[in-house]
């Protein structure tokens, strides 16, 4: 699969089967690469999108429930924790709501120790 970028990992499909995501980078020869999350097509692997592009940081771990991608961002030693709808990559802070505190959690732990804090109207996971 040749999507243009030198390192693809942790690709996984959406629910719908609509999309590809996956973290990419490109071997600069830097010190430090920053993964980006990116969605393609499926299966053209056409329109690309950024989903990570406003983010200065690494993402650490995602994963789906339903139209929403939830994602764990490394931010000074603590996890935050964003959501996306599937079809606009403008992330969602959560931070306010799910303060996460755990460090290399597995995301659907760290999820599940901060939505058992909100009130239930809000969970849907």
């Amino acid at each position: 699969m040749d999507i243009g970028f030198t390192d693809v990992s942790n690709a996984q499909l959406s629910p719908d089967g609509k999309f590809l995501f996956c973290l990419v980078s490109n071997n600069s020869y830097s010190t430090y690469q920053l993964s980006h999350l990116m969605r393609f097509d499926w299966p053209s692997l056409k329109n690309p999108v950024n989903f990570s592009k406003s983010l200065d940081r690494p993402i650490n771990m995602y994963t789906f429930d339903g139209n929403l991608l939830w994602a764990s961002v490394e931010d000074k030693g603590r996890d935050l924790i964003y959501q996306w709808q599937l079809t606009d990559p403008k992330p969602k802070e959560l931070t306010g709501q799910m303060q996460a505190v755990c460090r290399n959690c597995q995301l659907n732990q760290v999820l599940w120790w901060h939505l058992m804090k909100l009130p239930l109207c809000l969970l849907k996971l």
